[in-house]
């Protein structure tokens, strides 16, 4: 669903996966470099404001392993594919970004051409043995109070089918509203809300795998940081 933090879960994703040795290139349509750039480094660094010897360290961390696809708006399909082919045999990249499918010039009721698009993307994992982020939208639902599912995929149907993976992300707007509401009148939330987490994500399916289920998630709204339990201290990717 708009809004509910796909692309900042991927965002950090990222800066986890750097730790772990990949590489990663990313076509982040939907946002220019450096607010790219400055949302990812608040997730590496831990903090919303890292003096300057600390960004150049955090740049230093993500030199030859992030490669951004450096185009915002719609993007031409053939040119992107051949940055990640260039990505992969040039710098051994293992991780690939599409951020979103709606930012990649196909209309929303072209379903044929969305079919044949997320198709390539499926044959450049499979041939090189990568893995392939790709944001998809949800259709308009009555509301947001519910996780979407595999059926509220907007656009082709045979896009859930072609995917290895199937991941929804969900964030908890009842929760969100009330901090923000309580934060506006110098009030207190009700500890029933607090008490629950702040995103969810949801394996809706896992073609190589044998497990389907959910994670929830707290979000740590000073470092974007998402945690799997809502005391876990914030992760310092480059130390200070």
């Amino acid at each position: 669903i708009n809004g509910h933090g796909k692309s900042m879960v991927l965002s950090h994703l990222i800066a986890d996966g750097i730790m772990q040795g990949y590489r990663f290139c990313v076509a982040s349509l939907e946002f220019k470099a450096p607010r790219f750039f400055w949302r990812l480094f608040r997730q590496i660094g831990g903090v919303s404001k890292p003096a300057e010897d600390y960004f150049l360290q955090m740049l230093k961390y993500t030199e030859d392993k992030l490669f951004l696809y450096n185009i915002r708006g719609t993007a031409k399909r053939d040119q992107l594919l051949e940055f990640f082919r260039y990505c992969f045999a040039r710098y051994g990249c293992q991780h690939f970004v599409v951020d979103s499918l709606a930012k990649c010039g196909i209309g929303e009721e072209d379903y044929t051409a969305q079919k044949a698009f997320v198709d390539q993307l499926c044959d450049f994992a499979s041939k090189h043995d990568v893995h392939v982020h790709l944001v998809l939208h949800s259709r308009k639902g009555k509301d947001e109070s519910q996780s979407p599912g595999k059926m509220d995929i907007k656009g082709s149907g045979g896009i859930t089918d072609m995917v290895d993976n199937l991941i929804t992300v969900w964030k908890n707007k009842e929760k969100e509203e009330a901090i923000n509401f309580a934060e506006q009148t110098g009030g207190n939330a009700d500890s029933k809300i607090l008490d629950q987490p702040d995103c969810k994500l949801k394996v809706e399916k896992q073609r190589n795998g044998d497990w389907e289920g959910s994670f929830a998630l707290w979000y740590d709204r000073e470092s974007y940081q998402y945690k799997s339990f809502e005391h876990d201290p914030v992760k310092y990717y480059v130390k200070v």
